[in-house]
């Protein structure tokens, strides 16, 4: 099998919604509460992308195993060079 880190595509939202989702709709190990659509996700990446930052996957053979990504943890001089992370993997 192929293994592969490297930045998300729009062709792969729908195995990162398949992750995400249920840990915003069946869980408490995030802030968060309101699952992603492929456009929010859409939204999300390209936000992230237009400030520098990137959003990765993790990939064996063409499925999405998990992501990664990273951006400023709040706004404010203060925090200006601390960054949040976030890295979700799929069950199993």
């Amino acid at each position: 099998m192929t293994h592969s880190i490297r930045p998300a595509t729009h062709g792969d939202h729908a195995q990162i919604l398949a992750i995400w989702n249920p840990i915003f709709r069946d869980s408490l190990v995030t802030f968060a509460s309101v699952e992603k659509t492929p456009e929010t996700l859409a939204d999300y990446i390209d936000g992230r992308r237009a400030r520098g930052r990137e959003f990765f996957v993790a990939t064996e053979g063409g499925t999405v195993l998990g992501f990664a990504s990273y951006d400023q943890f709040r706004a404010g001089d203060g925090y200006v060079h601390a960054m949040e992370h976030t890295v979700i993997l799929a069950e199993g």
